[in-house]
């Protein structure tokens, strides 16, 4: 080959073809974007980067990298790449300095090659590669924890999960913070049984393979009638539980771990029922519904 360009450089000197050497082989010369610059022309000080997240329909933006030759121009190119980040290939039309990765990439590394220019020529530099790109269809592939009681917290693991809309432990809606695309941090909701997690995203939903065990948790409340005392059943409950309407104590009388008794103080307002477990599973649980006198 002595003329014309290999196409995925095809500015840079290294990827041309003239008599005596062959850039795109490296036949006969060096191999190296830099190998055939022209004296005077861009020379990279500094690799550029890439900022984002490697996700489907996720933004990756070209951060510059550092040059000397005072260019007066860039451009760019967005290269899918093979796992370990070698084998890359130019993504056509991807010539911008973000970049939005698709169904395509999926699996793939990414990186971008920035070219800066000046009146004598260009001079190339090329990304480390970013990813694999993960798909945005949302998985869950563990929990931090397998069991607690209403209100604790725990991260749900897995991809995609940035973009959550909804969780719920089996029916109930659960409190969520994205913490990244493979970290949920979840709140146990109040009145809560044992069940599994679901996300629902945009792109799909996904269920934890596990179920959680709630530890301690108000799953109902029954009151025979004003100023009476009231059936409160649930999980967990120990002999020296303590019962308090709306932040008041009140009397308790201990059935089963699935149940108690407990009658309210005079004058009590309206409320949400508390029950504290001093012992294993200690801490202390809401009830979903209010309790009113």
């Amino acid at each position: 080959m002595t003329s014309g360009s290999e196409g995925e450089c095809a500015d840079a000197t290294i990827c041309q073809a003239a008599a005596g050497f062959d850039g795109p082989t490296g036949l006969g010369s060096p191999v190296g974007l830099e190998a055939f610059a022209l004296a005077g022309s861009p020379t990279s000080t500094s690799p550029p980067a890439i900022a984002g997240i490697p996700e489907q329909t996720q933004t990756l933006s070209e951060q510059p990298g550092g040059w000397t030759g005072e260019p007066t121009s860039y451009s760019y190119q967005w290269e899918r790449c093979g796992f370990t980040g070698a084998n890359c290939h130019p993504i056509a039309g991807a010539t911008g300095s973000g970049y939005t990765a698709g169904v395509a990439d999926i699996g793939s590394m990414l990186r971008v090659r920035e070219t800066a220019r000046n009146a004598v020529g260009p001079g190339s530099a090329d990304s480390a590669a970013v990813g694999p790109v993960a798909s945005d269809v949302p998985r869950i592939t563990g929990l931090t924890a397998g069991s607690g009681i209403t209100g604790s917290r725990l991260i749900l693991e897995g991809s995609a999960l940035d973009t959550a809309a909804r969780v719920t432990l089996g029916r109930l809606e659960a409190g969520f913070t994205a913490i990244s695309p493979t970290k949920l941090e979840v709140t146990v909701p109040d009145g809560a049984k044992t069940g599994k997690f679901y996300v629902t995203t945009a792109h799909g939903s996904a269920t934890s393979k596990a179920k959680f065990t709630v530890t301690l948790s108000i799953t109902s409340l029954k009151a025979a009638g004003a100023g009476t005392s009231v059936s409160i059943k649930g999980t967990g409950f120990t002999s020296s539980a303590t019962v308090a309407f709306a932040g008041t104590p009140g009397t308790v009388t201990f059935v089963s771990a699935k149940k108690l008794k407990a009658s309210p103080p005079a004058g009590v307002g309206s409320g949400p029922i508390t029950v504290t477990n001093t012992s294993a599973p200690a801490g202390t649980v809401s009830s979903a519904q209010a309790f009113t006198p």
